[in-house]
């Protein structure tokens, strides 16, 4: 989100992310009693309550010093988990701070105060949340239960209902690691539009019984770490992360790979324990689904998902974000020759199969591959009200928000002597269906607004900014043919927007509405 008055756009690219960043900052002046103060920023169009991730040069508190962390809001301190620095991406020696932040506002920021204090304290919730059961993670909203001997989580159990969430009798159980190999030649690219499938030439391994590495609470959430030596991988690290008062699981997979020439793939399941569930998924600039017709000739046994999938038997939604892997197959694995057929006995409608890697390609690509990487994946639960597969959407937006637009940590470096605030608001949209997609600054005092619609039905969303709009104009995606359209007595611009569609709006502000 860009600076009124500057010409900085919105957090995209690394650069354009730290130059809106540092001119946020310079807008921001920290509070006097404070070593440092930050702004975390929520770019979503609805308030948030997420861990923001804080980073503490040693050069403005010594790494022996402890430190509070204060919630301007109410001057209250807040618990926070201390993450060394590594070096590995910041120059400047430090550390972060990990600290969970209650209704950051839509579109605006919390202010947070770095204060040394003589001793460190506990640690917020220490072990006390903990069951008695080492495979058992729990909060207020989910129960969750790893299997060790499968290599999998077993049971997620949404306490408001009662209703168990993980299909019990999945070929695979949930986020259980899948490596497939294939009996065509290695070494070989080119070959597999030439290739016609049979049964004769596929081989399927799961993962082999785990070890508990880890289990821990903190002031983030609770958290499970095993680990194996699945077949295709020199080992697989899983971290299972269940924060405090969210009904989500943030997932973590490290996988450690050696290079082969053999014909293989690896995906992680998501059975999920709903009926013939509505299933969308999220493309550049909309949404496809099973009720949703697609191009005829598109392929059926794997979609691309931008960042993430919704389900929905119209009494339970479930959101499945990635942020790491694009490619799904839905219902069952598919071998990758015409013409397709499934490899899985039994039909899953509710399963999501992630395809994380696979050397079947027909590019000049290298023929094998070696990696070391995490897959991060997030799931969220919610239930119905009077509109099902648009909520089961709206949920899974959310969710995709935890790593696609995690808080933004902006460090206040202005000069002022007077108090800054301790909570701030740059832009609302009054309709939860539409979400913002990125505010730009094209200078001259003007805002561009880009918005997108979930609603399968026309829309019109009312826009609202603390600053003055002498002017509203809407234009397409590339501020292209103009045209005025008027505002509300109160001030609002309502935007219509078409079905499923996207909208953009120029708000050219007052001069005298416009920060220095």
């Amino acid at each position: 989100m860009g600076v009124p008055g500057s010409t900085a756009v919105t957090c995209g690219a690394p650069e354009v992310y730290r130059a809106a960043s540092a001119l946020l900052g310079e807008a921001f002046a920290p509070a006097a009693d404070a070593a440092a103060t930050f702004y975390t920023v929520n770019t979503c169009s609805w308030p948030r309550t997420e861990t923001a991730r804080l980073f503490l040069p040693e050069s403005t508190v010594a790494l022996d010093h402890a430190v509070q962390v204060r919630d301007a809001r109410t001057g209250a301190p807040l618990p926070f988990v201390e993450e060394a620095q590594s070096n590995e991406r910041h120059r400047a020696a430090g550390r972060f701070l990990h600290v969970p932040v209650a209704d950051v506002p839509a579109g605006g920021a919390v202010r947070l105060d770095i204060v040394p204090v003589a001793e460190r304290s506990a640690p917020g919730d220490g072990d006390s949340g903990l069951s008695g059961d080492p495979t058992v993670v729990e909060n207020d909203h989910l129960r969750v239960t790893v299997d060790l001997r499968e290599a999998c989580i077993s049971s997620i159990v949404d306490k408001a209902t009662g209703r168990e969430m993980v299909r019990q009798d999945a070929a695979v159980g949930f986020n259980g690691y899948v490596y497939d190999e294939y009996a065509t030649a290695g070494a070989f690219n080119h070959q597999s539009s030439k290739t016609v499938a049979d049964d004769s030439m596929h081989l399927l391994a799961t993962a082999p019984p785990a070890a508990l590495v880890d289990r821990v609470t903190d002031a983030t959430g609770q958290t499970l770490v095993y680990a194996c030596s699945p077949a295709g991988t020199r080992g697989l690290r899983v971290r299972v992360h269940l924060p405090h008062h969210a009904a989500r699981i943030d997932i973590e997979n490290r996988i450690d790979k050696d290079a082969t020439l053999t014909k293989e793939s690896a995906f992680f399941a998501f059975p999920f324990a709903l009926d013939n569930p509505v299933v969308h998924t999220e493309a550049t600039g909309g949404v496809l689904g099973t009720d949703r017709e697609t191009v005829p000739g598109s392929a059926t046994h794997m979609r691309a998902v931008r960042r993430w999938i919704s389900l929905s038997d119209g009494n339970s939604h479930a959101a499945l974000a990635t942020a790491d892997a694009p490619l799904i197959q839905l219902g069952g694995i598919a071998i990758p020759y015409v013409p397709y057929p499934q490899s899985l006995r039994q039909e899953e409608p509710a399963t999501v199969f992630s395809w994380v890697h696979n050397n079947i390609w027909d590019t000049n690509f290298p023929a094998q591959q070696a990696f070391d990487h995490v897959f991060r994946y997030s799931v969220g639960f919610g239930t119905t009200a009077e509109n099902p597969t648009v909520q089961a959407d709206q949920l899974a937006l959310r969710v995709a928000a935890v790593t696609s637009h995690p808080l933004v940590p902006v460090r206040a470096r202005a000069e002022g002597s007077s108090l800054p605030p301790a909570q701030t608001q740059f832009l609302t949209l009054d309709d939860s269906r539409v979400r913002l997609v990125g505010v730009t600054v094209p200078g001259d005092g003007r805002l561009m607004v880009r918005v997108q619609s979930l609603a399968d039905t026309p829309v019109t969303c009312r826009l609202r900014t603390p600053f003055t709009v002498a002017r509203a104009v809407r234009t397409n995606y590339l501020g292209l043919d103009p045209r005025d359209i008027g505002q509300d007595r109160d001030g609002a611009v309502p935007v219509d927007i078409p079905p499923l569609g996207t909208a953009a709006v120029v708000l050219h502000l007052a001069p005298s509405a416009r920060p220095r």
